[in-house]
């Protein structure tokens, strides 16, 4: 590990999907080498199991591939949508995303680790995510960074809580989801 840890790198990565010239760029904060880099990643270790039991979840293609083929009694006019959030990441708010991942905190198998600890680390890393760019100094203020270990566990998990109050609150419930 480095002695001397120093702020996260913002970088774009181009949407090459986008049908636009330029492609826009999808932006990263690299907290490699951060302050926050560790704290990050062991939050991470107890948030990315949980990950797995949400009711959505879906590992890569394949595996999605295997779910949609064990449906043996599909009706002829089922519908089949994907829903997308835009610009996830920094549209989370810190209170609702660790909100989220306490409901789900709670109801895990191991508690090694209090839950408050765990938060408390998330809220250390949501909150003190700073990153240069262009030889400028920046503190991001909302939402969580791409390229933080523990985002992509901590949106899924948020997404997890919104799905179900979604889901709770409609009339009509999906067949599979």
């Amino acid at each position: 590990q480095n002695r001397f840890p120093k702020s996260g790198r913002f970088y774009t990565l181009p949407k090459i999907h986008k049908n636009t010239s330029p492609p826009p760029g999808r932006p990263i904060v690299s907290g490699n080498g951060s302050v926050t880099e560790i704290i990050s990643s062991f939050s991470d270790h107890f948030l990315k199991d949980l990950v797995c039991t949400l009711p959505s979840f879906i590992q890569d293609t394949t595996h999605f591939l295997r779910i949609v083929n064990a449906q043996v009694d599909i009706p002829d006019n089922a519908i089949l949508f994907v829903l997308d959030a835009e610009s996830l990441y920094t549209n989370i708010d810190h209170d609702g995303g660790l909100a989220a991942s306490e409901i789900f905190l709670d109801k895990s198998q191991t508690q090694d680790v209090p839950t408050q600890f765990i938060i408390k680390l998330m809220e250390f890393v949501l909150k003190n995510n700073n990153f240069s760019f262009n030889g400028q100094n920046y503190m991001q203020v909302q939402g969580t960074a791409m390229g933080t270990k523990m985002a992509p566990s901590y949106a899924c998990l948020f997404m997890g809580v919104l799905e179900q109050q979604i889901l709770a609150s409609s009339p009509d419930k999906p067949r599979l989801w």
